[in-house]
């Protein structure tokens, strides 16, 4: 059996009776062996009949240190209630209140699996709704927590949002169409950078780059919970773009180029996701925003058929045009490289090598004073 001292991960590790053994398990439901000598089970605390009840409880007698023991098991809890069914007795939610702090003291790799594994399994709002109550997730997620208020819109004290149930209820929606921990994790914190941007306008509230400022956020704190880098960065773009969809709606064709050049890879997450964060309780008007989204994803299909914007590739190689502009490597290269690839997406010029070449050395010569070389054909 292992015994633990304090913040030490290291166990002791001594020899002990299966009794004891059971003893320094966590829940009941874990303490239950079989003797296949006298085929029986070996059920001295009850776990049989606890799952009966669909009860999740800490060992009796052991509740004290079944936490500092090892904290993790306090994720656990909520793992295997949420895929299980159990329900948490009264002296399993006080002692996790008491020790959620303790999450401090394990490493980031043990948190960020046992985070993904319950956000794997279905019904992740469940579990988040529980870690919030018990003040267990503002602690994996600082600032979290300040999504538990309530604002009013165009002063009216009947048309209200609570951002926090509105979250779970994204993050349920997003559950319901799929089993990615990672888009569940992005819905949990798609808009929490709204508390940290909120302003209020006589009756009105805003949230001025909410989603920059939550992206930034989340970027920072991913990693401490040892999130990989690619986990982090489809999290934070995720964050960071998922208004774009919505503002896509009514877009030009031009403007759709410009949002797939721009979403690249994490474009499905990005309509997932919006198909999912409305905040109306009317029946037509939710089928309203799912028919948006699908409008615009219909729209995007016809125009990736019409052209081949996805991978999107200037036909000019970045050394080419700083030989053309006599330039080096650095913010003037890099300023014509983004004036190259708008005109392309807003279809001003085609995708030619020979007439980006043109466009370079035109303004090369306008830049120098001279009348350049002949204007840029225009697409077709």
């Amino acid at each position: 059996t292992e015994m633990y001292r304090g913040r030490n991960r290291n166990p002791i590790v001594k020899h002990a009776n299966i009794e004891d053994d059971l003893k320094r398990r966590d829940f009941t439901c874990n303490a239950i062996a079989y003797d296949f000598q006298q085929g029986k089970f070996l059920d001295p605390f009850g776990g049989i009949g606890d799952l009966d009840r669909n009860l999740l409880q800490l060992i009796p007698g052991n509740e004290d240190r079944a936490f500092q023991d090892d904290p993790l098991r306090i994720l656990r809890a909520f793992r295997f209630a949420q895929k299980f069914g159990l329900k948490f007795s009264p002296k399993l939610t006080k002692r996790v209140r008491e020790n959620a702090p303790h999450l401090g003291w394990l490493s980031k790799e043990r948190v960020h699996d046992e985070l993904v594994k319950i956000a794997s399994l279905k019904g992740f709002h469940h579990s988040c709704h529980k870690m919030m109550d018990m003040g267990v997730l503002h602690i994996l997620f600082p600032r979290l927590n300040q999504l538990q208020f309530t604002y009013y819109m165009d002063g009216s004290r009947v048309r209200h949002k609570n951002m926090w149930t509105h979250t779970l209820t994204v993050v349920e929606r997003i559950d319901a169409m799929t089993n990615d921990p990672l888009l569940k994790i992005a819905a949990l914190l798609h808009d929490c950078g709204k508390p940290m941007t909120a302003k209020q306008h006589g009756e009105t509230w805003t949230f001025h780059k909410h989603e920059a400022v939550g992206a930034a956020h989340v970027g920072k704190i991913l990693p401490k919970l040892g999130f990989g880098k690619r986990e982090t960065a489809r999290i934070v773009n995720i964050v960071a773009m998922h208004q774009l969809p919505v503002q896509m709606s009514e877009a030009k064709d031009r403007g759709l180029r410009r949002f797939v050049n721009r979403a690249g890879k994490h474009m499905e997450d990005l309509l997932t996701l919006a198909s999912c964060d409305y905040s109306t309780s009317n029946a037509v008007k939710q089928q309203a925003c799912i028919k948006r989204v699908e409008d615009l994803r219909e729209r995007i299909k016809q125009v990736q058929e019409q052209d081949d914007y996805v991978n999107f590739k200037l036909k000019i190689k970045g050394d080419r045009v700083a030989e053309l502009l006599g330039v080096k490597p650095g913010p003037e290269l890099g300023k014509m490289i983004s004036f190259l690839e708008a005109l392309v997406l807003d279809g001003v010029i085609d995708n030619d090598t020979h007439v980006l070449e043109q466009v370079v050395t035109h303004y090369k010569g306008t830049i120098n004073g001279k009348s350049g070389s002949t204007q840029p054909k225009r697409a077709a």
